[in-house]
């Protein structure tokens, strides 16, 4: 069975619960719900973890926080890629996926 990214059994190092690391949810947020992008900052104990959040309103008068790849909690350096990525999206719009993979 494989864990989490450090792989320290089924307790890691705080005594927490270790996920499978093949375990994963996805959830789909259409690209015209999307109100706004941001990177937060987390405090864990001594250290500082940075979380991408959507914002997006799946309903008029509607609004929804959603975190972006909780499981993982990716390096500050990916996540600005990311963030910045999605604000050119909704900045200029995608009209097909090859404009996606140009940026």
């Amino acid at each position: 069975m494989a864990f989490g990214a450090g792989e320290y059994g089924p307790n890691d190092w705080n005594g927490n619960r270790a996920r499978p690391a093949c375990i994963s949810k996805e959830k789909f947020i259409p690209l015209t719900e999307v109100r706004d992008v941001l990177i937060n900052e987390g405090l864990r104990r001594w250290d500082v973890r940075y979380y991408l959040a959507i914002l997006y309103s799946p309903r008029p008068g509607e609004q929804r926080l959603d975190v972006a790849y909780q499981n993982i909690l990716p390096r500050f350096p990916v996540l600005i890629k990311v963030y910045h990525g999605i604000h050119e999206c909704l900045r200029y719009g995608v009209k097909d996926v090859q404009d996606i993979l140009i940026m």
